[in-house]
Parts: C-alpha cells; structure tokens; sequence
C-alpha cells in the first residue's frame, strides 16, 4: 500500500483538539514494533532504520540505517536504546551519536527492551526466549536467567515505578517480579492462565489476564501487591481484551473489553476502582478498540483508522488516521498536563494530538 504524508485530520465532532503534526514512513519501510516517546522525542523503529522525531514539531532530527527492535528511552530521556539481530546499542537521543554496541546472543527484536526506573539496568529478551540484563553505562552483561523463558510473541517488560524492579509476562509460563540489577526472581504469580499486560497503580500490580486456554478467551483485571505478588482482588470483564489498563484519576482505572454478536465485534469501557475492584460504570462504545490511555475522566482510544475521546460511554470527539491503519498501540501521553497524546498506526503512519 502507498502510504503517504498528510497535515490534515477529519475531525468528526467540532472541538478544541488540534492534530499537531503528523509523520509517515517511506512506502519501502515498515514499522517493526511499537513507537517510544517523551515531552522532547519520539523514536520509532522500521525495517530499514532507527528513527529520532522531535515531539514538538515532528521534524526528523536523525537516522541510523538498520533493523532494530522497538526502542526504549532511559527515565532522563537522554539515551535510547534499540537491539539488531546481533547487538544491543546505545545512542545519544538529540544527536544520534552511538555510545557503545554490544554484541549479543541473537536478541529478540521483535519484543522491546525495557530500562529500569532508576535508569541503570536493561532487561531485555534472547532469541531462545531467556531473560537478560545488561548495564546501561557501556553494555556489560549482568545476568541471564534460564528460568525467565518466555518465548510467547506477546510477552511483555514493565518497569515498576522506582528502583530496579520490573514486572516479566511470559503469557504461557507465568508473571515475575524480577531484580534488574541481579536477575533474582522476587516473585512469580502462578495462578493466571496467561498474563497479557500489567501497570503498577498505588503500589498495585494491575494484571490483565486470560481466564481460560481455549475459547472464549474471557479476561479478568486482578491487582497484586507489589512486593509479595499476593492477590488482592480480581474483577471478572466478561469478554476478551487485548489492550492495556490505563490509570485515570479519582482512583480509577480503565479497559476495553470486545466480543462478537452475530459476526458484529463490539467494545465496553470499563472503569474499574483501584481499591477494591468495583466497576464503577460499563459503556458500550461503537469502534473494537486495540489501545487506551485515560485523562481527567476521560479515554483516548484507537481502532481501525480512527482516534477517538469518550466522557463514560459518549463520543466527545474523533478523528481518522492520515493512512487508516489499525491504532494497536497504545497512545502515549507526552507531558505531564497529561494533554498531548501520541498516536501510531500498523501503516507505518504517528502523529502527537493536542488535547483540550
């Protein structure tokens, strides 16, 4: 498909949203995975380079030419870090100078990285599925730990809030709380069928998971303690969802759950108390949404060509992609007026919206 740039959005309902700036990959390239982004860059990985945009402009400030994995930004936004079928590398985000490489043991380049919150430790996948940590200085290996197998394409690193620890989904062989610096497994939540996403909300580990191996493919939200990985609550969500629970205010936090009626996929959005796991309200929504980020009461949500904002169950404002591809990331909030969201599309298509 011919993908193209465009500077200009349909906005569906009038409102005060401004599309800031949209960017497209050349038609020979294709995304490779998912797109990182700050208050002062965005980085985004193809098949043919490692590129570094300007969050406020769009402006490309560099390129390196090659196949890297999705890219991850250090808690001070001043390093990226990216891995090539052959090595894990370090670059300088405003200039692009390369700080070190690393030759590895075949990484995995389709699963991103993950850098620790205090800025010290990358925990990262091998091709064989083994989870690995290197130092974020000059690339020394600090540990590899066999029993970390993940070989499941949807596994997923978070990093906890502060400190070194960061949360493994190994979707078909468990969910660890794992040390970065040491490799140690702190923890491991065993009673999932298969663990999707995660995010630490109030010193909670929120767990999107499967609650069965076979269709239909229901899921529940259950939060964990964050030192001990012992049960807290668990909300049943009925139906399926593939997307992440995103935090909103007032101590709640947000998902999306879709199912199929007579061949037609329809979406809830659910907003569900951090406390206990009440869920508070439950609003059809007209668009199977594969991404979610929450604001002020309300969610920013991506689909099929579409981004969109919805108070509760109503639509406030919408807009179509420039190449209408599938939204599957999930949008990023750039500043911390929580106002300036960032889109990616499966085209190869990104932009930044500013929110009202």
């Amino acid at each position: 498909m011919q993908l193209f740039i465009s500077l200009s959005v349909m906005i569906v309902l009038a409102a005060a949203e401004t599309s800031l700036w949209n960017y497209t990959l050349p038609s020979t390239a294709e995304l490779n995975g998912w797109v990182a982004g700050n208050s002062a860059f965005v980085a985004l990985s193809s098949s043919e380079s490692l590129t570094v945009l300007s969050a406020e402009t769009g402006d490309v400030l560099w390129t390196n030419t090659a196949k890297y994995s999705p890219p991850a930004f250090t808690p001070r936004n001043d390093i990226i870090v990216a891995a090539t079928i052959q090595s894990m590398n370090a670059f300088d985000a405003k200039s692009g100078t390369r700080m070190w490489s690393k030759n590895m043991v075949l990484p995995r380049t389709d699963i991103a990285p993950v850098i620790t919150a205090d800025g010290t430790v990358i925990v990262y996948f091998t091709n064989s599925g083994y989870g690995c940590g290197m130092n974020i200085t000059d690339g020394r290996p600090l540990w590899i730990n066999p029993s970390l197998l993940c070989k499941s394409t949807l596994a997923r690193i978070t990093a906890a809030p502060s400190g070194d620890t960061v949360f493994v989904s190994c979707v078909d062989n468990g969910f660890f709380a794992v040390a970065g610096r040491t490799g140690n497994i702190l923890w491991n939540a065993t009673s999932f069928v298969a663990v999707y996403h995660s995010v630490v909300v109030d010193r909670k580990v929120l767990v999107l998971s499967s609650t069965s191996s076979s269709p239909p493919l229901n899921c529940n939200l259950a939060a964990l303690d964050v030192d001990t990985g012992s049960s807290l609550w668990v909300s049943y969500l009925d139906h399926h969802s593939w997307t992440s629970p995103a935090q909103g205010l007032k101590g709640q936090v947000f998902a999306v759950t879709s199912y199929e009626i007579a061949s037609f996929n329809t979406s809830s959005l659910l907003a569900v108390r951090i406390k206990d796991g009440f869920v508070v309200s439950q609003n059809a929504i007209p668009l199977s949404s594969n991404a979610i980020v929450a604001y002020d009461g309300i969610t920013v949500l991506g689909s099929n060509g579409t981004v969109a904002a919805y108070q509760g169950g109503d639509c406030i404002w919408s807009m179509s992609t420039p190449t209408q591809g599938m939204v599957s990331q999930q949008p990023i909030v750039l500043n911390t007026q929580r106002t300036r969201v960032l889109w990616a599309d499966t085209y190869g298509s990104l932009g930044v919206i500013q929110l009202p």
